[in-house]
């Protein structure tokens, strides 16, 4: 990992003609996309490697490519935004159970909602005698921790539900804003 990251820094500063690591810092949008991609991979190289693989998520249109590539889908009821609280209880509530009917080895949380939430949900649904491992994908921090209450909250929430696991992060930026919390 430490020279993936010297990589993307020297590619962050040298700025080479060409480079796809180049394109994607420039285009915050297919960072995110690269991301997902990733974690298509991971499911895949699960499945492929005997694992039944489960995917909870927000369905609106790739509900039936996830069916598609032999995963379970669990759709999910949540928003990206504008839950409310009523509406964030009421979802973790379905996560907790979802995780207690289906048991899981592993959880693989992408993206800061999930990570949250799925880690929420992982501490109500097991004793930490039989958790499951947790991988924690963590991006984006740069705009969700600016202010300093903000940082101290997110802080607080990500040690809490993270920090029992392994964390990744995208970028240089989101590993900073990470050791900021104290990872």
């Amino acid at each position: 990992m430490p020279a993936l990251e010297r990589t993307v820094v020297d590619r962050a500063r040298d700025r080479p003609s060409g480079s796809y690591t180049v394109e994607l810092l420039d285009d915050p949008g297919r960072i995110g996309e690269k991301v997902m991609e990733e974690a298509e991979e991971v499911a895949r190289a699960a499945r492929d490697a005997g694992f039944a693989v489960a995917v909870a998520t927000r369905v609106r249109e790739h509900g039936e490519q996830i069916r598609g590539e032999g995963f379970a889908l669990h759709p999910l009821s949540w928003k990206r935004r504008g839950d409310g609280i009523l509406g964030g209880l009421r979802t973790l509530r379905e996560i907790v159970r979802l995780y207690r009917r289906e048991n899981p080895d592993i959880l693989y949380h992408v993206a800061l909602k999930p990570v949250l939430f799925g880690g929420i949900a992982a501490r109500l649904a097991f004793s930490p005698r039989i958790a499951p491992a947790v991988l924690s994908a963590i991006m984006g921090l740069g705009t969700s921790a600016a202010a300093a209450w903000r940082r101290q909250a997110l802080g607080w929430a990500l040690r809490l539900v993270a920090g029992r696991g392994t964390v990744i992060v995208q970028n240089p930026e989101d590993r900073t804003a990470l050791a900021r919390f104290g990872f």
